[in-house]
C-alpha cells in the first residue's frame, strides 16, 4: 500500500506536533491497521467471487457481489471503530502507556480517521471488483493519484496554511470518498463494456 509512503511525508508534518504527535500517528496507526486487515479480507474474496462469476459469463452477479461486500465492510467500518474510540484509552495504553500526550493526539487521529473509516469500504469494494475484472493497471493508478497524490498534495498546499493534526488528518476520509466515488465510476463504465461485449458474442 501507498499509505506507507504518505505516512512518511506525514511524519514530516507531524513535526508540528512534536515528537509525542509523531508517536501518536503510530500507535493511532496500529488500531487502524487491525481494522483495515478485517475489511481487506472481506476485498480480497470480493476480487475472487467477481473474477470468478466473470469468467464463467454472469454479469448479473457482480452487482449482488459489490453489494455484499458494501454491506459487510460497511459494517465493519461503523462497528470496529465506535468499539475502538469507546475503548480509546485501553487500546492507546497498550501502545503508549501513561503518556499523556501521545494519548492526546491519538484520540485526534481516533476521531478524524478511525470514526470515519466507513469510507474505506467504498474505496476498498469497487477497488476490488475492478481487479477482478482485470483492470488491475486502473486500480493501480487511481489509487496512486486519488490516496498517494492527493495526500500529499494535501500536506504540500493545504497543511502549510494550517498547521495542525486536524487539518493534516483531514486528507484520509477526504481521499477515500473522492477515490471511492472515482472507483464507482470506473466500475459502471467498465460493467456496461463488458454487457455491451456479451450482447456482441
Amino acid at each position: 500500500r501507498c499509505d506507507h509512503v504518505v505516512s512518511v511525508q506525514h511524519l514530516f508534518g507531524l513535526g508540528a506536533g512534536g515528537a509525542a504527535a509523531a508517536a501518536a500517528n503510530t500507535v493511532a496507526g496500529q488500531v487502524e491497521g487491525i481494522i483495515y486487515v478485517a475489511m481487506n479480507a472481506v476485498t480480497q474474496t470480493v476480487t475472487t467471487f467477481t473474477s470468478q462469476n466473470l469468467g464463467a459469463n454472469k454479469i448479473k452477479r457482480l452487482n449482488p457481489i459489490m453489494f455484499y461486500g458494501f454491506l459487510i465492510t460497511g459494517l465493519m467500518g461503523v462497528v470496529f471503530p465506535i468499539i475502538a474510540y469507546i475503548f480509546k484509552a485501553e487500546t492507546i495504553n497498550i501502545f503508549a502507556p501513561g503518556d499523556a500526550d501521545v494519548a492526546k493526539y491519538a484520540i485526534i487521529k481516533y476521531q478524524i480517521v478511525l470514526l470515519p473509516y466507513v469510507l474505506v469500504a467504498l474505496m476498498e469494494i469497487p477497488s476490488g471488483m475492478l481487479k477482478g475484472m482485470k483492470a488491475t493497471t486502473t486500480s493501480m493508478i487511481m489509487t496512486i493519484v486519488g490516496v498517494c497524490g492527493f495526500r500529499i498534495t494535501w500536506q504540500l498546499i493545504v497543511f502549510p496554511m494550517h498547521r495542525t493534526l486536524d487539518v493534516l488528518f483531514m486528507s484520509y476520509p477526504i481521499s477515500w470518498f473522492a477515490t471511492g466515488v472515482a472507483y464507482l465510476i470506473a466500475y459502471v463504465i467498465l460493467k456496461k463494456k463488458l454487457n455491451r461485449t456479451m450482447l456482441t458474442d
